[in-house]
């Protein structure tokens, strides 16, 4: 766990060089639009991973997640509310959505499948744009994940968590390197004491053309329980903007250990107002 820690600590370290010399897309968006005037945007998704997590079972999760973006200033903000449909040989296990960490479940030794509402999510950005002229853009966010899942179906803990992250960028040329860091406090179902955790990320992309990037990113998260695996995750994606507030992007994602899914993939479209 702690060697997994020291590549967060490695990573926020290079992007202070660079000053002195999220998925990670949004913190580009972010800060590319700070002082211009406020926006609304819809952003549609479907996700797919599977994963055995350490256990016996495959574990096959659908998600949808519906968006809501608001920006205006240094200040943008965002609501989303994903539907889940997941399929086990034995346990279902459903991952957090952005930072990795596995729900609670209940043993089972015959497959079963699972369908509703996951966790709503809520965020509230404030952008800084004091190195803006050297390409350098740096964001803080607060989180609140509503434990709006439903926990007997093993879709969520049914607990609300709370979070507080940082993220910085910096510009060269046809090239964005980015980072974040933040720490999450977990809400503790009944008869569990859930850790809270520290995450992160590093990744860079490259412009392919005015309207066309790609990128890959390293994600790196502690696991809330002591039986199960910090998550390590390896992220590339593919970003299209079709025309002003409308954007189509891509994601192929690999995990790493038992607490990321093996794989998983997704697309989604986000049209401006």
């Amino acid at each position: 766990m702690w060697c997994y820690l020291k590549i967060i600590n490695v990573g926020v370290l290079f992007f202070f060089l660079l000053l002195s010399g999220k998925t990670a897309s949004g913190l580009e968006r972010q800060n590319s639009s700070i002082g211009s005037d406020e926006s609304i945007t819809l952003e549609a998704a479907v996700e797919y991973e599977r994963g055995d997590y350490g256990t016996p079972d495959t574990t096959k999760v659908w998600r949808v997640p519906i968006t809501l973006h608001y920006r205006t200033g240094h200040y943008s903000f965002e609501a989303s509310v994903p539907f889940i449909h997941a399929e086990s040989t034995g346990t279902i296990i459903v991952t957090s959505r952005g930072r990795g960490r596995r729900a609670t479940t209940t043993a089972s030794t015959t497959s079963q499948s699972e369908s509703g509402l996951g966790d709503v999510e809520l965020a509230a950005t404030y952008s800084f744009m004091a190195a803006l002229e050297i390409g350098l853009a740096s964001s803080i966010t607060g989180r609140v994940k509503l434990g709006t899942a439903d926990e007997t179906k093993n879709l969520g803990t049914g607990e609300n968590d709370y979070a507080l992250e940082a993220g910085v960028s910096k510009n060269f040329y046809y090239l964005n390197v980015f980072g974040s860091i933040g720490y999450e406090i977990s809400g503790d179902p009944p008869n569990e004491n859930l850790d809270n955790v520290w995450y992160g990320s590093v990744g860079m992309s490259k412009k392919l053309s005015v309207l066309q990037k790609i990128g890959a990113q390293l994600y790196v998260g502690q696991a809330t329980a002591s039986d199960t695996d910090d998550a390590v995750e390896a992220t590339v994606f593919y970003n299209h903007a079709f025309s002003k507030g409308q954007t189509l992007t891509a994601y192929v994602l690999k995990g790493l250990s038992d607490g990321s899914p093996d794989w998983g993939g997704g697309v989604g479209i986000q049209v401006g107002f």
